[in-house]
C-alpha cells in the first residue's frame, strides 16, 4: 500500500473539506497526460473548477435519480423541485463560463516540451506511488 494511503484524517469536517481537493488531484494527475496527448492541451484552471463545481453535479446527478422516482408519485412535485435543482445546473455553467475564460486557463502543446513535461510528470508520480517514496 502506498504510504500516502496510511493517512487517516479522524475529524469529519476536515474530512469533508478535504475529500473535493484529493479527488481533483487525483483525476488530475492521472487525466493530464492524456488530455495533453488527444487535445493538445491542459488546462490549468481545472483543479480550481472542480471544487467550485464537484459538489454540484453530486448533489445534481443524486437530485435527478431521486426527482426521476418521485415523478411516478407526483409529477407536479418532481416539476417544482425540478426548477430548485435547476438552480446548480446555472451555478455550473456560470463556474464552467467564467473560468473558461480566464488569462491562461489552459496550456497548449505549441512545443514538445509541454508533452515532455505532462508525461515526465505522470511518470514521476506513478514511479513514487510504486516504489513507496517516503516524502510522497
Amino acid at each position: 500500500m502506498p504510504c500516502f494511503m496510511k493517512v487517516k484524517i479522524r475529524s469529519r469536517v476536515l474530512r469533508a473539506l478535504l475529500m473535493p481537493v484529493f479527488v481533483t488531484l487525483s483525476a488530475t494527475v492521472f487525466s493530464a497526460p492524456l488530455m495533453c496527448l488527444y487535445f493538445g492541451m491542459n488546462s490549468l484552471v481545472a483543479p480550481l473548477t472542480n471544487l467550485l463545481a464537484l459538489w454540484s453535479v453530486t448533489v445534481s446527478f443524486v437530485g435527478g435519480i431521486f426527482l426521476s422516482i418521485l415523478g411516478f408519485v407526483s409529477v407536479p412535485l418532481a416539476g417544482a423541485l425540478g426548477k430548485v435543482l435547476h438552480l446548480l445546473y446555472v451555478w455550473l455553467r456560470w463556474v464552467t463560463q467564467a473560468f473558461s475564460s480566464v488569462f491562461c486557463a489552459a496550456v497548449y502543446r505549441q512545443t514538445p516540451l509541454v508533452l515532455v513535461w505532462s508525461y515526465l510528470t505522470y511518470v514521476l508520480t506513478a514511479t513514487a506511488i510504486l516504489k513507496k517514496v517516503k516524502w510522497f
